[in-house]
């Protein structure tokens, strides 16, 4: 019996070994396996994130790709644009420099034309507009009824200190017209003038004001050939009257005035006893003659008042 307990227990210890040694081979066994399955795994999974990569890295190139195309493709459209908006630029810019460059030319012209009209209009002005005693241009224009016109103060003078004709057509005076509208056209023109002639223009008015002033206080000559007179709005003068005289030898003209005490005339001329030769005498060759009238200062033909030899001496 106890034989038989010894073998017992020899073959449970001898059982359990061999289960003991079965269990660490299959132990062993299944490590290896989750070994080489753990391996796989990981190559496996290598494996895949390299296709992965691999993908991720040819989508990401064809991307860029695509993107590269798409910036080439803006930016080639941003230069045409560019080159598009330098050349309307430049046309804008030479479009401008033309335009400025008519203006200029159309400035120019108006600038020349407009310096030739006033050019002409100045000649006009000095050959149309100047009195034939003074020859400056009208200042109080007076025309008289043959239309013949003269500063008033040129031929208030003239026919208080010679006879009662026309300097010009030697027609008897009967009437004296003041124009204002050639006054006012030669009032706008020099406006135009330089510095220098609007002075001098300004002086010539002060002078012809105070040279009528005094010439409309010296009483009037009496008889057949005594002086006129205009009435205005803004002088004392009385108008021309007409009467005849006793003697019924002609009309008398007559001027009433303020002033009661008599000035002789600055001179007289010679009258009819004067010789051709006498009555045409040279004047100074650097004044202006336009080859008729008198003077008003010595009576004689052959030169103007600017040009008298004898205008020093009165």
């Amino acid at each position: 019996m106890v034989r038989l307990e010894e073998e017992k227990q020899q073959m449970q210890a001898d059982l359990q070994a061999m289960m003991t040694l079965e269990m660490q081979q299959k132990e062993q066994e299944l490590l290896q396996r989750l070994e080489q399955q753990s391996h796989a795994l990981q190559e496996e999974k290598q494996q895949v994130e390299e296709r992965l990569q691999q993908q991720l890295a040819q989508q990401l190139e064809e991307k860029d790709k695509d993107l590269e195309e798409q910036l080439l493709k803006h930016k080639a459209a941003l230069d045409q644009i560019i080159s598009q908006k330098e050349r309307e630029h430049s046309d804008l810019q030479a479009k401008l420099l033309q335009s400025k460059l008519e203006k200029e030319q159309q400035e120019q012209s108006v600038k020349k034309v407009r310096e030739e009209v006033v050019e002409n209009v100045t000649n006009v002005m000095e050959s149309e507009l100047q009195c034939n005693i003074c020859t400056e241009l009208f200042v109080q224009a007076t025309t008289l009824h043959c239309s013949h016109t003269f500063c008033y103060a040129c031929i208030l003078e003239w026919t208080k200190t010679r006879k009662m004709e026309c300097p010009t057509c030697r027609t008897k005076v009967t009437s004296k017209t003041r124009s204002l509208v050639l006054d006012s056209y030669i009032d706008k023109m020099v406006e135009s003038y330089s510095e220098e002639l609007k002075q001098h223009r300004m002086s010539l008015l002060q002078d012809r004001k105070e040279k009528v002033a005094t010439l409309e206080r010296q009483s009037p000559r009496q008889g057949k050939d005594s002086p006129i007179s205009v009435g205005s709005a803004s002088s004392d003068e009385e108008p021309l009257s007409v009467g005849s005289n006793s003697s019924g030898s002609g009309s008398q003209w007559t001027q009433s005035s303020s002033s009661s005490h008599n000035s002789p005339p600055l001179h007289s001329r010679g009258g009819n006893s004067a010789s051709m030769d006498n009555d045409f005498v040279q004047g100074d060759p650097m004044a202006y003659y336009g080859g008729y009238g008198r003077c008003h200062i010595c009576g004689r033909r052959g030169h103007w008042a600017p040009g008298c030899p004898y205008r020093l001496r009165f």
